[in-house]
């Protein structure tokens, strides 16, 4: 069975789509799911689904969600026992995580930044396969309560994480001359990413185009100078001193320019 949080809700078994219509299901699984393999304990499901204000007769309605999610990914047989056991301080969802579109995607990514420095083309290679698992916001369609609320703003800060990795790697690799295009719009939706900033000052060095990188740093510093009231940090700051001393070697584009896909 093949779970998929990384957008939409989806669940595919054997039978095809198995997705909980309920609300409080979908909210319920992906809660599991985040904690795949261990105890999620009552508690935890609690804090979740209710907010502090759970119902009178709490036990009982958890123990029919968890039986009516059962039903709908296994059905009755001794399978769905198997999949979703109940243990003395909560409840556990047995899964392959490999089944599971979130931790594929970090997994990927550890790989990649492992062989960064090494095989930047690998680790290129590695993220431009993870980016197309995201489909949209994670877990889209699912009610969050606090907890599903807070993984899922670690899930988008990973994600950007990510696509700052994979930029570092195609630098790395001699595409800087596309990753300018694509640096450039992701600052758009990003004014205030230094990290972006900085890997396009970089981009346009190393294309020989000094000029426009001290302008990238100087319209930066303006920004968060009238908005924020703050400086560029000392990172930027020595990225825009090796521009003034031309410590970027000017490459030449690399062979194959394709850096592969990213999130729109």
């Amino acid at each position: 069975m093949k779970f998929n949080v990384l957008g939409r809700l989806e669940v595919i078994g054997d039978a095809g789509d198995c997705v909980p219509s309920a609300p409080k299901q979908r909210q319920l699984l992906v809660l599991l799911l985040t904690n795949a393999n261990r105890v999620t304990s009552t508690e935890t499901i609690t804090s979740e689904l209710w907010s502090g204000s759970p119902p009178a007769r709490l036990a009982t309605t958890i123990q029919t969600y968890v039986y009516q999610l059962r039903r709908r990914l296994v059905g009755d047989d001794w399978k769905a026992m198997d999949l979703i056991a109940t243990c003395p301080s909560g409840y556990l969802i047995r899964a392959d995580v490999e089944n599971i579109d979130m931790y594929r995607f970090e997994q990927a990514v550890q790989r990649a930044r492992t062989c960064l420095a090494m095989d930047p083309e690998n680790a290129l290679q590695l993220l431009s396969q993870a980016q197309p698992m995201w489909r949209g916001a994670a877990f889209a369609d699912v009610p969050r309560g606090p907890l599903l609320q807070a993984h899922a703003a670690r899930l988008e800060e990973f994600r950007m994480e990510a696509l700052e990795l994979w930029i570092e790697a195609g630098l790395r690799s001699g595409r800087h001359r596309e990753l300018v295009a694509e640096i450039t719009s992701l600052i758009l939706l990003y004014p205030f990413n230094e990290q972006l900033h900085g890997q396009l000052m970089r981009a346009l060095a190393m294309g020989g185009r000094r000029r426009e990188a001290l302008e990238v740093y100087q319209r930066l510093r303006r920004t968060l100078q009238r908005d924020l009231g703050v400086e560029p940090t000392r990172a930027l700051k020595e990225i825009q001193q090796r521009v003034l001393m031309d410590n970027f070697p000017s490459l030449s584009c690399h062979p194959d320019a394709r850096v592969g896909p990213r999130p729109a």
